[in-house]
């Protein structure tokens, strides 16, 4: 089974803030209305992504993601190693400056069976986390998880059971 996770971002191309100030076109020259946080075109193809980190525990694993190239757009790509890997990169930002996230994501083969609100069938082949640096109870930090499902309709948002789980929202399916 497919347990890969990245956390802020997974399987995609460019990862983008946006903000929703209502400017006007002089003003916008001279500001940008948007920040890129990631496009990992300053990684060498092959690499692991420049900048992004790894859990500590997941030191012994294989680390299954590299930047790869097609037509300009530079992404993150991974190879099942059957366990679960989690890749991120810490990023400071306003959110009220910048409270819309966009990003670009693509699958080529999808988990068969994965259904994330289960623990035995939690499998997804492209996820992105947000998560905040404010916590919650028990010092959880507070985060959101969307995904691409095998089985899951988009627009289905849940949770698996237990403590700390994130909430998801299904974007894409199948």
């Amino acid at each position: 089974m497919r347990r890969h996770i990245l956390a802020w971002l997974a399987d995609c191309y460019i990862l983008s803030i946006h903000s929703t100030d209502h400017r006007s076109a002089a003003h916008a020259q001279f500001t940008s209305d948007y920040i890129t946080l990631e496009d990992f075109s300053n990684t060498p193809i092959g690499s692991l992504p420049r900048d992004w980190r790894w859990r500590g525990k997941d030191d012994n694993q294989l680390k299954p993601y590299t930047v790869q190239e097609t037509n300009g757009r530079y992404y993150p790509a991974a190879q099942d190693t059957g366990h679960s890997v989690v890749l991120f990169k810490c990023i400071e930002l306003n959110l009220h400056q910048y409270p819309i996230v966009t990003w670009c994501w693509r699958v080529d083969d999808l988990p068969v069976g994965g259904d994330e609100r289960y623990t035995e069938t939690n499998d997804s082949d492209a996820t992105v986390h947000i998560i905040t640096s404010k916590t919650f109870f028990l010092g959880i930090p507070r985060q959101i998880k969307y995904v691409w499902s095998t089985t899951l309709e988009p627009g289905i948002v849940d949770r698996r059971k237990g403590i700390g789980r994130p909430w998801f929202i299904v974007l894409e399916s199948g």
